[in-house]
């Protein structure tokens, strides 16, 4: 049997983010965003998940957290970003 083992950047690193819903959830997103630095194309220089992740951008009502951080985890191992430099470790916004 084979095994795929995806090597990133990120491996065995812990990163903090901070999920904030609002009144109106979960008709409307959570709001993602990131304590610890991270490069990735979906975190914009602030460390807020961009609106336009698709995670966020295609919630609907059915949506769940556990399915945008799935998605984050996804963009961890895209080849745009699983080799991409990162920040120090412990470094924060």
């Amino acid at each position: 049997m084979l095994y795929y083992i995806l090597q990133t950047i990120f491996d065995g690193n812990m990163y903090s983010l901070r999920v904030s819903v609002g009144e109106h959830y979960p008709e409307v997103p959570p709001t993602v965003t990131f304590e610890s630095k991270v490069n990735l194309s979906c975190v914009d220089a602030s460390g807020h998940l961009k609106r336009d992740f698709p995670g966020l951008s295609q919630w609907n009502r059915n949506g769940s957290i556990e399915s945008v951080l799935v998605a984050i985890k996804n963009c961890m191992g895209t080849p745009a970003n699983r080799r991409t430099a990162q920040p120090p470790e412990g470094s924060t916004y």
